[in-house]
Protein backbone atom coordinates (compact mmCIF):
# COMPACT_ATOMS: atom_id res chain seq x y z
CA UNK A 1 0.00 0.00 0.00
CA UNK A 2 2.84 2.39 0.84
CA UNK A 3 4.40 1.86 -2.59
CA UNK A 4 1.07 2.57 -4.30
CA UNK A 5 0.54 5.79 -2.34
CA UNK A 6 4.08 6.92 -3.15
CA UNK A 7 3.45 6.25 -6.83
CA UNK A 8 0.18 8.19 -6.75
CA UNK A 9 1.84 11.18 -5.09
CA UNK A 10 4.45 11.22 -7.84
CA UNK A 11 1.85 10.91 -10.61
CA UNK A 12 -0.52 13.58 -9.31
CA UNK A 13 1.61 16.09 -7.43
CA UNK A 14 0.45 18.07 -4.37
CA UNK A 15 -2.73 19.40 -6.04
CA UNK A 16 -3.80 15.99 -7.23
CA UNK A 17 -3.33 13.87 -4.10
CA UNK A 18 -5.25 14.54 -0.90
CA UNK A 19 -4.93 12.69 2.38
CA UNK A 20 -5.72 13.21 6.05
CA UNK A 21 -7.98 16.17 6.80
CA UNK A 22 -7.74 17.39 3.18
CA UNK A 23 -9.52 14.20 2.05
CA UNK A 24 -12.34 14.42 4.60
CA UNK A 25 -14.84 16.30 2.36
CA UNK A 26 -14.79 13.32 -0.03
CA UNK A 27 -15.12 10.57 2.57
CA UNK A 28 -18.80 10.61 3.53
CA UNK A 29 -21.87 10.32 1.32
CA UNK A 30 -24.44 13.12 0.98
CA UNK A 31 -26.70 11.61 3.63
CA UNK A 32 -23.70 11.20 5.96
CA UNK A 33 -24.49 7.53 6.47
CA UNK A 34 -21.69 5.76 4.64
CA UNK A 35 -17.96 6.05 4.10
CA UNK A 36 -14.71 5.15 5.85
CA UNK A 37 -11.42 7.03 5.53
CA UNK A 38 -9.60 5.83 2.40
CA UNK A 39 -5.86 5.88 1.80
CA UNK A 40 -6.43 9.17 0.03
CA UNK A 41 -8.21 10.98 -2.78
CA UNK A 42 -6.74 11.11 -6.27
CA UNK A 43 -7.71 14.18 -8.30
CA UNK A 44 -6.28 13.65 -11.79
CA UNK A 45 -6.20 16.60 -14.18
CA UNK A 46 -6.56 14.65 -17.44
CA UNK A 47 -7.25 11.23 -18.92
CA UNK A 48 -3.57 10.24 -18.96
CA UNK A 49 -3.36 10.80 -15.21
CA UNK A 50 -6.55 8.78 -14.65
CA UNK A 51 -4.98 5.90 -16.57
CA UNK A 52 -1.73 6.18 -14.61
CA UNK A 53 -3.66 6.17 -11.31
CA UNK A 54 -5.60 3.06 -12.25
CA UNK A 55 -2.44 1.25 -13.35
CA UNK A 56 -0.63 2.13 -10.11
CA UNK A 57 -3.57 0.93 -8.04
CA UNK A 58 -3.77 -2.31 -9.98
CA UNK A 59 -0.08 -2.99 -9.41
CA UNK A 60 -0.37 -2.10 -5.72
CA UNK A 61 -3.59 -4.03 -5.10
CA UNK A 62 -5.51 -0.91 -4.11
CA UNK A 63 -9.27 -0.66 -4.66
CA UNK A 64 -10.52 2.28 -6.73
CA UNK A 65 -13.81 4.10 -6.11
CA UNK A 66 -14.76 6.67 -8.78
CA UNK A 67 -16.59 9.72 -7.41
CA UNK A 68 -18.49 12.42 -9.27
CA UNK A 69 -20.33 15.10 -7.30
CA UNK A 70 -21.02 12.65 -4.45
CA UNK A 71 -24.73 13.49 -4.54
CA UNK A 72 -25.90 9.86 -4.59
CA UNK A 73 -28.21 8.52 -1.89
CA UNK A 74 -26.93 4.93 -1.68
CA UNK A 75 -23.29 5.31 -0.60
CA UNK A 76 -21.86 4.07 -3.89
CA UNK A 77 -19.29 6.86 -4.33
CA UNK A 78 -17.45 6.54 -1.01
CA UNK A 79 -15.05 3.92 0.36
CA UNK A 80 -16.29 1.00 2.45
CA UNK A 81 -12.74 -0.18 3.21
CA UNK A 82 -9.55 1.52 4.33
CA UNK A 83 -7.30 -0.05 1.65
CA UNK A 84 -8.91 1.98 -1.15
CA UNK A 85 -8.62 5.33 -2.87
CA UNK A 86 -11.31 7.64 -4.17
CA UNK A 87 -10.79 8.98 -7.68
CA UNK A 88 -12.47 12.37 -8.00
CA UNK A 89 -12.68 13.97 -11.44
CA UNK A 90 -13.43 17.39 -9.95
CA UNK A 91 -10.40 18.93 -11.71
CA UNK A 92 -11.49 17.72 -15.15
CA UNK A 93 -14.05 20.38 -16.06
CA UNK A 94 -13.45 21.23 -19.71
CA UNK A 95 -16.49 22.11 -21.84
CA UNK A 96 -16.11 22.08 -25.63
CA UNK A 97 -17.91 24.27 -28.13
CA UNK A 98 -21.45 23.07 -28.90
CA UNK A 99 -22.01 21.89 -32.46
CA UNK A 100 -25.52 22.96 -33.53
CA UNK A 101 -25.27 20.98 -36.78
CA UNK A 102 -24.74 17.61 -35.10
CA UNK A 103 -26.59 18.64 -31.94
CA UNK A 104 -23.74 17.60 -29.67
CA UNK A 105 -21.06 18.80 -27.29
CA UNK A 106 -17.92 17.18 -25.82
CA UNK A 107 -17.32 17.65 -22.08
CA UNK A 108 -15.03 16.32 -19.38
CA UNK A 109 -16.57 13.94 -16.86
CA UNK A 110 -16.00 16.36 -13.98
CA UNK A 111 -18.24 19.08 -15.40
CA UNK A 112 -21.03 20.08 -13.03
CA UNK A 113 -24.45 19.78 -14.68
CA UNK A 114 -25.48 23.36 -13.85
CA UNK A 115 -22.24 24.66 -15.40
CA UNK A 116 -23.10 22.86 -18.64
CA UNK A 117 -26.57 24.45 -18.64
CA UNK A 118 -25.02 27.88 -18.16
CA UNK A 119 -22.51 27.32 -20.95
CA UNK A 120 -25.22 26.30 -23.43
CA UNK A 121 -27.69 29.09 -22.69
CA UNK A 122 -26.11 31.74 -24.97
CA UNK A 123 -26.20 29.29 -27.89
CA UNK A 124 -29.94 28.61 -27.76
CA UNK A 125 -29.26 24.97 -26.96
CA UNK A 126 -30.00 22.80 -23.95
CA UNK A 127 -28.95 19.52 -22.42
CA UNK A 128 -32.27 18.05 -21.22
CA UNK A 129 -31.14 16.65 -17.88
CA UNK A 130 -32.51 18.40 -14.83
CA UNK A 131 -32.57 17.23 -11.23
CA UNK A 132 -32.43 18.68 -7.76
CA UNK A 133 -28.69 18.05 -7.38
CA UNK A 134 -27.67 19.71 -10.66
CA UNK A 135 -25.64 22.31 -8.79
CA UNK A 136 -23.18 19.62 -7.66
CA UNK A 137 -23.84 16.47 -9.74
CA UNK A 138 -21.13 15.83 -12.34
CA UNK A 139 -21.48 14.41 -15.84
CA UNK A 140 -19.41 11.29 -15.08
CA UNK A 141 -21.57 10.44 -12.09
CA UNK A 142 -24.76 11.01 -14.07
CA UNK A 143 -23.49 8.60 -16.70
CA UNK A 144 -22.31 6.06 -14.12
CA UNK A 145 -25.74 6.02 -12.46
CA UNK A 146 -27.72 6.35 -15.71
CA UNK A 147 -29.58 9.29 -14.20
CA UNK A 148 -33.15 9.98 -15.21
CA UNK A 149 -34.00 13.54 -14.20
CA UNK A 150 -37.30 15.35 -14.49
CA UNK A 151 -37.51 15.22 -18.31
CA UNK A 152 -36.76 11.53 -18.81
CA UNK A 153 -40.33 11.04 -20.05
CA UNK A 154 -39.58 13.12 -23.16
CA UNK A 155 -35.83 12.81 -23.70
CA UNK A 156 -34.97 9.49 -22.06
CA UNK A 157 -32.42 8.46 -19.47
CA UNK A 158 -28.77 9.49 -19.46
CA UNK A 159 -27.87 6.58 -21.75
CA UNK A 160 -30.18 8.10 -24.39
CA UNK A 161 -28.34 11.43 -24.16
CA UNK A 162 -24.81 10.01 -24.50
CA UNK A 163 -23.48 9.74 -28.06
CA UNK A 164 -19.90 8.80 -27.24
CA UNK A 165 -17.56 8.12 -24.34
CA UNK A 166 -13.91 8.06 -23.43
CA UNK A 167 -13.18 5.43 -20.78
CA UNK A 168 -10.22 4.30 -18.69
CA UNK A 169 -10.66 0.54 -18.25
CA UNK A 170 -9.69 -1.42 -15.09
CA UNK A 171 -6.29 -2.33 -16.55
CA UNK A 172 -5.44 1.34 -17.11
CA UNK A 173 -6.01 1.32 -20.87
CA UNK A 174 -8.02 4.01 -22.62
CA UNK A 175 -11.00 3.28 -24.86
CA UNK A 176 -11.84 6.10 -27.28
CA UNK A 177 -15.50 5.93 -28.22
CA UNK A 178 -15.99 9.68 -28.67
CA UNK A 179 -18.46 9.72 -31.55
CA UNK A 180 -20.93 12.50 -32.34
CA UNK A 181 -23.16 10.43 -34.64
CA UNK A 182 -26.83 10.21 -33.66
CA UNK A 183 -27.84 7.61 -36.25
CA UNK A 184 -25.04 5.19 -35.40
CA UNK A 185 -25.44 1.48 -36.14
CA UNK A 186 -21.72 0.72 -36.51
CA UNK A 187 -21.38 -2.48 -34.51
CA UNK A 188 -21.66 -2.88 -30.77
CA UNK A 189 -22.99 0.15 -28.91
CA UNK A 190 -20.37 -0.17 -26.19
CA UNK A 191 -21.15 3.20 -24.65
CA UNK A 192 -24.43 1.73 -23.37
CA UNK A 193 -22.51 -0.70 -21.15
CA UNK A 194 -20.96 2.10 -19.13
CA UNK A 195 -24.22 4.02 -18.55
CA UNK A 196 -25.42 2.67 -15.23
CA UNK A 197 -22.33 0.57 -14.52
CA UNK A 198 -21.36 2.88 -11.59
CA UNK A 199 -17.68 2.75 -12.46
CA UNK A 200 -17.41 -1.05 -12.21
CA UNK A 201 -16.42 -1.44 -15.89
CA UNK A 202 -14.22 1.64 -16.12
CA UNK A 203 -14.00 5.34 -15.33
CA UNK A 204 -15.69 7.80 -17.67
CA UNK A 205 -13.28 10.65 -18.44
CA UNK A 206 -15.00 12.45 -21.33
CA UNK A 207 -18.35 12.30 -23.10
CA UNK A 208 -20.13 13.53 -26.21
CA UNK A 209 -23.67 14.52 -25.25
CA UNK A 210 -26.83 15.04 -27.28
CA UNK A 211 -28.23 18.58 -27.36
CA UNK A 212 -31.64 20.02 -28.22
CA UNK A 213 -32.89 23.52 -29.10
CA UNK A 214 -34.01 25.46 -26.06
CA UNK A 215 -37.84 25.47 -25.86
CA UNK A 216 -39.42 28.79 -26.72
CA UNK A 217 -42.30 28.12 -24.36
CA UNK A 218 -43.33 25.84 -21.51
CA UNK A 219 -46.57 25.09 -19.68
CA UNK A 220 -46.50 23.49 -16.24
CA UNK A 221 -49.10 22.31 -13.75
CA UNK A 222 -49.20 20.87 -10.24
CA UNK A 223 -52.04 18.39 -9.75
CA UNK A 224 -53.55 16.60 -6.77
CA UNK A 225 -54.80 13.18 -7.91
CA UNK A 226 -57.57 11.11 -6.35
CA UNK A 227 -55.25 8.08 -6.11
CA UNK A 228 -52.32 6.44 -7.86
CA UNK A 229 -54.53 4.68 -10.42
CA UNK A 230 -55.96 8.08 -11.34
CA UNK A 231 -52.44 9.43 -11.88
CA UNK A 232 -51.69 6.58 -14.28
CA UNK A 233 -54.97 7.09 -16.16
CA UNK A 234 -54.42 10.82 -16.45
CA UNK A 235 -50.85 10.30 -17.64
CA UNK A 236 -52.07 7.91 -20.34
CA UNK A 237 -54.65 10.46 -21.51
CA UNK A 238 -52.08 13.26 -21.51
CA UNK A 239 -49.65 11.24 -23.61
CA UNK A 240 -52.32 10.97 -26.27
CA UNK A 241 -53.33 14.62 -26.10
CA UNK A 242 -49.93 16.27 -25.78
CA UNK A 243 -47.81 13.77 -27.72
CA UNK A 244 -44.29 15.00 -28.38
CA UNK A 245 -44.93 18.19 -26.37
CA UNK A 246 -45.09 16.26 -23.09
CA UNK A 247 -41.68 16.98 -21.53
CA UNK A 248 -42.24 16.00 -17.91
CA UNK A 249 -44.61 13.78 -15.95
CA UNK A 250 -43.40 13.34 -12.38
CA UNK A 251 -45.13 11.61 -9.49
CA UNK A 252 -44.58 12.26 -5.79
CA UNK A 253 -46.42 11.35 -2.61
CA UNK A 254 -47.59 13.37 0.35
CA UNK A 255 -45.06 11.60 2.59
CA UNK A 256 -42.16 13.24 0.76
CA UNK A 257 -43.98 16.54 0.42
CA UNK A 258 -44.76 16.66 4.14
CA UNK A 259 -41.10 16.18 5.11
CA UNK A 260 -39.94 18.82 2.63
CA UNK A 261 -42.45 21.39 3.88
CA UNK A 262 -41.61 20.57 7.50
CA UNK A 263 -37.84 20.94 7.17
CA UNK A 264 -37.48 23.67 4.51
CA UNK A 265 -39.20 26.85 5.78
CA UNK A 266 -38.85 28.70 2.46
CA UNK A 267 -40.77 26.01 0.58
CA UNK A 268 -44.42 26.91 -0.15
CA UNK A 269 -47.37 24.74 -1.17
CA UNK A 270 -49.73 26.80 -3.31
CA UNK A 271 -52.87 24.68 -3.71
CA UNK A 272 -55.85 24.63 -1.35
CA UNK A 273 -56.12 20.83 -1.24
CA UNK A 274 -53.67 18.18 -0.12
CA UNK A 275 -53.81 14.53 -1.17
CA UNK A 276 -51.82 11.30 -1.15
CA UNK A 277 -50.71 11.49 -4.79
CA UNK A 278 -49.41 14.39 -6.88
CA UNK A 279 -48.37 14.87 -10.49
CA UNK A 280 -46.09 17.53 -11.93
CA UNK A 281 -46.80 18.01 -15.61
CA UNK A 282 -44.79 20.03 -18.10
CA UNK A 283 -45.29 20.65 -21.80
CA UNK A 284 -42.61 22.28 -23.94
CA UNK A 285 -42.19 23.33 -27.56
CA UNK A 286 -39.54 24.85 -29.77
CA UNK A 287 -42.28 26.82 -31.52
CA UNK A 288 -44.16 29.75 -30.03
CA UNK A 289 -47.17 28.86 -32.20
CA UNK A 290 -48.17 25.71 -30.34
CA UNK A 291 -51.05 26.40 -27.87
CA UNK A 292 -49.48 24.60 -24.91
CA UNK A 293 -51.55 26.39 -22.26
CA UNK A 294 -54.77 25.41 -24.05
CA UNK A 295 -53.69 21.77 -24.36
CA UNK A 296 -52.79 21.53 -20.69
CA UNK A 297 -55.87 23.44 -19.47
CA UNK A 298 -58.13 21.21 -21.55
CA UNK A 299 -56.49 18.08 -20.15
CA UNK A 300 -56.85 19.41 -16.61
CA UNK A 301 -60.55 20.12 -17.20
CA UNK A 302 -61.04 16.58 -18.53
CA UNK A 303 -59.25 15.11 -15.52
CA UNK A 304 -61.49 16.99 -13.11
CA UNK A 305 -64.66 15.96 -14.98
CA UNK A 306 -63.55 12.32 -14.80
CA UNK A 307 -62.84 12.57 -11.09
CA UNK A 308 -59.12 11.88 -11.58
CA UNK A 309 -57.86 15.33 -10.61
CA UNK A 310 -58.96 16.68 -7.20
CA UNK A 311 -57.20 20.05 -7.45
CA UNK A 312 -54.64 21.68 -9.65
CA UNK A 313 -53.07 24.87 -10.93
CA UNK A 314 -51.24 25.96 -14.05
CA UNK A 315 -48.06 27.95 -13.47
CA UNK A 316 -48.69 31.57 -14.44
CA UNK A 317 -45.01 32.56 -14.49
CA UNK A 318 -41.51 31.16 -14.62
CA UNK A 319 -41.17 31.83 -10.91
CA UNK A 320 -44.27 29.79 -10.08
CA UNK A 321 -43.09 26.98 -12.36
CA UNK A 322 -39.81 26.92 -10.41
CA UNK A 323 -41.75 26.79 -7.13
CA UNK A 324 -43.78 23.82 -8.36
CA UNK A 325 -40.63 21.91 -9.30
CA UNK A 326 -38.92 22.73 -6.00
CA UNK A 327 -41.67 20.80 -4.22
CA UNK A 328 -40.43 17.71 -6.05
CA UNK A 329 -36.70 18.40 -6.18
CA UNK A 330 -36.22 19.39 -2.54
CA UNK A 331 -37.73 16.21 -1.13
CA UNK A 332 -34.38 14.41 -0.70
CA UNK A 333 -33.16 17.41 1.32
CA UNK A 334 -36.30 17.35 3.45
CA UNK A 335 -35.77 13.65 4.13
CA UNK A 336 -32.08 14.15 4.92
CA UNK A 337 -32.91 16.81 7.49
CA UNK A 338 -35.53 14.56 9.08
CA UNK A 339 -32.93 11.92 10.00
CA UNK A 340 -31.64 8.52 8.91
CA UNK A 341 -33.65 6.70 6.29
CA UNK A 342 -33.72 3.67 4.05
CA UNK A 343 -33.45 4.26 0.30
Amino acid sequence: MTDAVTALREILGPKGWLSGTDAEPYQRDWLNRYGVAPLGVARPANTAEVAAVVKACRVGGVAVIPQGGNTGLCGGAVADRADAIIVSLSRMTGIGEPDPESGSIAVDAGVVLAALHDALEPHGLMFPMHLGAEGSARIGGLIGTNAGGSQAFRYGMMQDLVLGLEIVTPDGAMWDGLRAVQKDNAGYQLRKLFCGAEGTLGIVTRAVLRLYPTPKQQASALLVMSDFAAAVSFGTYLRGEAGEFLAGLEFFSDVGLRLALKNLPDLAYQLETRGDVYLLVELASGSARVPLDEILASALEWGMEEGLVVDGALANSGAQRAQFWRLREEQPEGQRLEGEQLK
